[in-house]
């Protein structure tokens, strides 16, 4: 990924392939909550910022505000993210651009 020329807003936002509720199937298929969690009982939302490039890959993935006291559920946002790699680029005067994104990736106990 391209440190410079990141944008924060396209004209066209980057997005997973499949929309939104692919996105969401996406994290519930592959999100595995960590047994310390579970243990301890630790819910949340972790927010995590990542970039887009301009061939749809995820990098710079990057914790913008993580559970406190919850190592184990930052770190599984973290991996969820970086594994994700079915994005369509962003675009600005359709041209493809890398654009920062962040997302909520939700905790929860119950079912």
């Amino acid at each position: 990924c391209e440190r410079n020329g990141v944008l924060s807003f396209a004209s066209e936002m980057p997005s997973f392939v499949g929309g939104e509720g692919a996105f969401q199937e996406y994290l519930q298929k592959n999100t595995v909550y960590p047994d310390t969690a579970i243990k301890s009982k630790q819910e949340g939302t972790v927010y995590v910022t990542f970039t887009v490039d301009r061939y749809g890959n995820v990098c710079n993935v990057m914790l913008a505000k993580g559970i406190p006291r919850a190592p184990s559920l930052n770190e599984e946002a973290l991996r969820v993210m970086r594994e994700s790699q079915d994005w369509q680029p962003g675009k600005m005067n359709g041209r493809p651009v890398c654009v920062q994104e962040t997302v909520p990736i939700r905790f929860s106990l119950r079912k």
